[in-house]
């Protein structure tokens, strides 16, 4: 279990990044930031390791990898839940090395916002923005941000949207509706390097590898208490 003032502490700008502390679990990324991640739990291979954000899967239908993993804004994240052994018997073949639940942020009793601003070297930059509402039976709360990274080599840069919503109905004591989708716009740019008598040759913007990755999670429970109901049938 890693909490928000463990997650606070590291100072974390993804979820990969606050995995990659834990203890039994090692994450490698397949390049820059925003790049494809692999997870692994006490030596499970990278397609054995389930990963949720919100109760949804990460994990891709092709090769079963969370390869959205290092997108995801630390700053979204509530607390994230770690469960180091099998549990296919629950969530299926896909969880044979462990489950990975991350849970992002719910509103609070009250009005409240934040804003924050972060940057660094490789020209990185990074901007937050969150409001939080909650009044008797509603909760919401809304969060954005941009991440920018100019890269560590020439004509190689990422840019980067997130916007995650929880949003809470209690519509009577014994049923109530969530709604949490969160959407994520990452645009890369990667350069196509050489080496030419030791020394590196950049080739022209044109020729550069430009990808786009658009992911989207929504999660829509109904909660619905029939205890009583249960309870006067068999009466």
């Amino acid at each position: 279990y890693v909490g928000r003032e463990e997650i606070d502490a590291q100072q974390a700008q993804s979820a990969s990044d606050i995995l990659s502390t834990q203890l039994g679990v090692e994450i490698t990324t397949n390049g820059a930031p925003g790049d494809d991640v692999n997870v692994r739990i006490r030596g499970s291979d990278v397609d054995e390791v389930l990963v949720l954000l919100d109760g949804v899967p990460l994990n891709t239908v092709l090769d079963n990898r969370p390869t959205a993993l290092g997108t995801i804004p630390a700053s979204f994240i509530d607390h994230i839940e770690i469960i180091r052994s099998a549990h296919s018997g629950m969530y299926g073949s896909r969880a044979v090395g462990g489950v990975i639940n991350i849970i992002t942020r719910k509103g609070k009793e009250g009005t409240g916002g934040l804003v924050g601003f972060h940057g660094g070297n490789l020209g990185r930059y990074i901007e937050d923005a969150a409001f939080s509402f909650g009044e008797g039976n509603h909760l919401l709360r809304v969060a954005y941000q941009r991440w920018d990274e100019y890269g560590r080599f020439f004509n190689d840069a990422l840019s980067q949207n997130a916007v995650n919503l929880n949003w809470h109905l209690q519509w009577t004591p014994k049923f109530s509706v969530s709604f949490s989708p969160t959407y994520i716009n990452t645009f890369q740019q990667l350069a196509f390097d050489s080496l030419q008598d030791g020394n590196i040759v950049y080739f022209p913007r044109s020729t550069n590898r430009r990808m786009r990755r658009d992911t989207l999670i929504a999660l829509l429970s109904l909660v619905l208490d029939a205890t009583t109901w249960w309870q006067s049938y068999f009466d």
